[in-house]
């Protein structure tokens, strides 16, 4: 059973470790902007996508040791990473209402449908059985989305995802 001290300190860290997985997420959406005109961008926001769990399963395992004596149960270890991987998801909300709401200006939508309507695509949309005005009513709709909704649709996408990711981050954490 975790001692007060322990739950607070639980929750310290998971704040500061959040911050930087929220950082590191943020980096990587900024590349994935920019990722719209240089590919290069584009895979450079893949990589530290994908990094950012395996340097939160890290930076558990430092928790682990500096504060709880190498010992961290399964349950502890999910506690710590949702609440990490929520911190982070908060942080990237954060970053990306700004950019939505100051600095993009229409660019994400324009470069989303310019994606959309890529003949590889099209051709794909056609073997979901999606046709030609179903693309351009979902286009529509993002179109006309404003930036808070914009965010609110990637922090649910990240608040679920977080979750789900939470469970192996908490296997490759813990330690009996």
């Amino acid at each position: 059973m975790a001692t007060l001290e322990e739950y607070s300190q639980l929750k310290e860290y998971s704040r500061i470790d959040g911050a930087l997985v929220g950082l590191m997420w943020a980096v990587s959406f900024a590349c994935m902007i920019a990722g719209f005109k240089n590919p290069s961008w584009s895979m450079a926001s893949i990589v530290i996508g994908l990094a950012s769990p395996i340097y939160g399963i890290s930076r558990m395992r430092r928790f682990r040791r500096k504060v709880l004596g190498d010992k961290m149960s399964y349950r502890r270890a999910l506690g710590y990473a949702i609440m990490m991987l929520l911190y982070a998801s908060l942080i990237l909300a954060g970053v990306q209402l700004v950019y939505f709401q100051f600095l993009d200006h229409g660019y994400f939508a324009e470069n989303y449908a310019a994606i959309l309507k890529a003949p590889e695509m099209m051709e794909m949309a056609k073997n979901y059985g999606l046709t030609a005005q179903d693309v351009d009513s979902t286009i529509a709709v993002i179109s006309e989305m404003r930036p808070i909704e914009v965010v609110i649709q990637f922090l649910s996408s990240n608040v679920i995802l977080g979750v789900l990711l939470s469970i192996p981050m908490a296997l490759f954490a813990k330690k009996s």
